[in-house]
């Protein structure tokens, strides 16, 4: 998966007008917030903006799931491609998967538990 910044410059390389970023690209004080910095609200994928993309990368299943692989350019995706051990990785995340629905299950368990008292 390309890593936010990434994700923000790939826009760049589509034709013009598919992407909509308002003329702004992220600049290095995004990742903090200033009392002179709008946070985005929310993200619409039709009308985000390059800040938008940005800052909800990072709430994103890519940026929050452990062993999603993040790349910065084409040759380092090439380089990690080369090097992945996809059976290692596949059984991380389905591991983490298991231990997800194991978690959300006994949660909503304790929920109906305390609903039917």
């Amino acid at each position: 998966m390309p890593d936010a910044e990434w994700l923000v410059r790939l826009p760049l390389l589509t034709p013009f007008g598919t992407f909509a970023h308002d003329g702004k690209l992220p600049g290095h004080t995004w990742g903090s917030t200033s009392p002179h910095e709008e946070v985005p609200s929310s993200f619409d994928a039709e009308s985000a903006t390059a800040k938008a993309i940005y800052h909800w990368f990072y709430y994103s299943d890519y940026a929050l799931f452990p062993h999603v692989q993040h790349c910065s350019s084409i040759p380092d995706l090439l380089h990690r491609l080369a090097r992945a051990d996809f059976a290692s990785i596949s059984g991380k995340m389905r591991d983490r998967y298991e231990l997800m629905v194991h978690a959300g299950t006994v949660a909503f368990a304790q929920a109906a538990v305390t609903l039917l008292r």
